[in-house]
């Protein structure tokens, strides 16, 4: 199945600059072993600035294990973004 996380900041723009790297980590490697279908920042509207959210789209065997995947997410663990 597929669940769809979107995402956005719960502390500073530095606070999330400080986790980029290891978030984006955390990311590849789940996409390598096709557990990310696709990740992304959400722009407005328009499509000309971004919000500081994002979505990112997982497949899992449920939501129980979708919503394991997202809290083991750095930026998820170490309360820098929320999601739902």
């Amino acid at each position: 199945e597929y669940f769809i996380c979107f995402t956005e900041p719960a502390k500073d723009r530095l606070a999330v600059q400080r986790h980029l790297a290891i978030h984006l980590e955390y990311q590849r490697d789940l996409e390598k072993r096709g557990i990310i279908v696709a990740a992304g920042p959400l722009s407005d509207e328009r499509g000309e600035e971004w919000t500081a959210k994002g979505m990112i789209v997982y497949r899992a065997k449920d939501i129980a294990e979708a919503r394991r995947i997202a809290d083991a997410d750095p930026m998820h663990r170490d309360g820098v973004r929320t999601y739902k």
